[in-house]
């Protein structure tokens, strides 16, 4: 999983992982967004929560 030895927030994760990537600053911001923004439009709360299902949620057909 994602996460480290303590508990991290998807946002996190997906700062530390952009970073790993050597992406740029804007791209970081712009992908934390667009997390923020699906998960309060699909109404989620935990991470656990947004791993479920993932296909399903990301095909959205």
């Amino acid at each position: 999983m994602l996460s480290s030895a303590k508990s991290s927030t998807l946002l996190d994760d997906v700062r530390r992982i952009v970073r790993l990537k050597h992406y740029s600053l804007h791209t970081e911001r712009l992908y934390c967004e667009w997390i923020k923004q699906f998960v309060k439009f699909h109404r989620l709360g935990e991470k656990a929560v947004l791993f479920e299902d993932a296909e399903a949620k990301i095909e959205c057909r």
